[in-house]
């Protein structure tokens, strides 16, 4: 969680240097346009989410 809230910051933090008066409506109108046409790429992000090797706790073996 602490990792997912920094790359957002991040993201944000840069946006913000490349453009600060970006219009809150264009940076909408801009999400809606890539949400539509590329829509699959959320299926290549899911399905890498789960190939992912995940973190298991260390169990002690007895």
């Amino acid at each position: 969680m602490r990792r997912r809230v920094g790359i957002i910051l991040i993201v944000s933090g840069l946006i913000l240097i490349i453009k600060p008066n970006l219009d809150f409506d264009t940076m909408m109108m801009g999400l809606n346009y890539i949400a539509v046409h590329y829509w699959p790429i959320g299926f290549i992000f899911i399905g890498a989410l789960l190939l992912w090797p995940q973190k298991h706790s260390a169990k002690r073996k007895r």
